[in-house]
């Protein structure tokens, strides 16, 4: 049997031995073709019948470089509709969150436009003189925005929306809370994650995601632009309107053609997160381990087939972290969550997986520095076969991202 998976931006392909029992675990998205660039406009088109934008200041916040390029292809047309509406200034806002500002070469990917009638503005979670403050949730978080996105007259928002693993679902308002958002307003929002109802697919109860839609509704979001794609980043629908009615209508076309049922557990769960840009870092890369360790057995083996062409993604230390520690279970049990901060989490939510299963990843990373953090590294595909050519029963997960583990997922809202 072979089965090719996605890693970086070329795929490896592993041929398994007929003796071995491998049950492939994916949904396939690929049936659903890709939105033309017509039916794309004339979406926006319809959006903006009832929009006022002349002699208005309107900015577009938009996904990074760690997600899938939505932008290349909404950009375009949204900005050739407000710039014929005669808006007063588009401001492109770039949502990092808390990553790495994106390099030249990324900027001009995500914004494939050339025109003196967009600004762009590269979000700086760090930098106080470029926020806001909005106010305080009802969670008592405080609310700092990039200034030049609320200060604007009209805010649009341009989202993937796809399953997330404490948020219940990417996209919506996330795209400005977090994307757009202070690193004290992202740590105190995402110091929810521990929250039983904090998981993939869970937005009724999850305090991450409706904290995030509570923030949304201080800073007044105009339009939300909500993209769902397929296994090959193609968008293949679109739901746009306001905030938050039109993300939940995603997340529910998402739930519907990700959803899937954990029928049984496995010995060996071999996974990739879907190649680039969600392998760039093990830092995004991890996300894909959450999905692997719901379909494997406590005890059990994940295999991870990650490049991390940028390394570690080592935003707010979590490397040292788990380098520190004793086990992964001392990383859990003296995590200071009285003192969170976004970045460091990412050790916990490691932690969390190395504590249940046995984890192998084949990439681009020093196997010395995995080994400290007690994973084991893998060489070549050669090893990844040697590793489960033992187990009675493999499951293998091409694309975590295009999957949400149906016995964990409530969606509501």
């Amino acid at each position: 049997m072979e089965i090719v998976l996605p890693y970086g931006k070329s795929e490896i392909i592993l041929t398994f031995p007929k003796n071995l029992k491998i049950e492939l675990l994916e949904r396939q998205r690929g049936n659903f073709p890709r939105m033309d660039e017509k039916e794309v406009k004339e979406e926006l088109e319809k959006a903006f019948k009832e929009l006022h934008v002349s002699g208005k200041t309107v900015a577009v916040a938009i996904p990074d470089q760690t997600r899938p390029n939505i932008s290349k292809d909404l950009l375009p047309p949204l900005v050739n509709i407000l710039s014929r509406k005669k808006a007063k200034e588009i401001r492109i806002c770039v949502g990092t969150g808390l990553h790495r500002s994106p390099s030249k070469e990324e900027i001009t990917e995500l914004i494939p436009i050339k025109s003196r009638e967009i600004k762009i503005l590269v979000h700086n979670a760090d930098k106080r003189e470029t926020l806001t403050f909005v106010g305080k949730t009802s969670f008592n978080t405080p609310v700092w925005i990039m200034k030049y996105f609320v200060e604007s007259d009209l805010k649009i928002v341009l989202s993937l929306v796809e399953e997330h693993q404490f948020a219940g679902f990417s996209g919506g308002a996330k795209g400005v809370a977090i994307g757009l958002g202070g690193r004290e307003t992202v740590s105190k929002n995402h110091s929810k994650l521990a929250s039983p109802f904090a998981k993939i697919g869970v937005i009724k109860g999850n305090p991450v995601r409706e904290e995030i839609d509570e923030i949304g509704n201080m800073v007044g979001l105009d339009l939300l632009i909500n993209a769902v794609t397929n296994e090959r980043k193609e968008i293949i629908k679109l739901f746009i309107g306001s905030h938050p009615e039109s993300h939940r209508k995603a997340c529910h076309f998402v739930k519907d053609i990700s959803g899937m049922p954990i029928k049984k557990l496995y010995s060996a769960v071999i996974v990739s997160p879907g190649g680039y840009p969600r392998d760039i870092d093990l830092y995004q890369s991890q996300k894909a381990l959450v999905v692997a360790q719901e379909f494997c057995k406590s005890g059990g083996k994940i295999l991870l087939l990650a490049e991390c062409s940028n390394g570690f993604g080592d935003e707010g230390g979590y490397v040292q972290i788990l380098e520190k520690a004793s086990s992964p279970e001392d990383v859990i049990k003296n995590f200071d969550f009285s003192n969170f901060k976004a970045g460091p989490h990412k050790a916990f939510l490691l932690a969390r997986t190395l504590t249940k299963c046995k984890v192998f990843i084949l990439s681009s990373l020093p196997g010395e520095k995995l080994r400290k953090m007690f994973f084991h590294p893998l060489e070549n595909t050669r090893e990844v076969l040697k590793i489960v050519s033992s187990e009675k029963e493999i499951a293998v997960i091409p694309n975590a991202s295009q999957i949400i583990p149906y016995k964990i997922y409530k969606l509501g809202g």
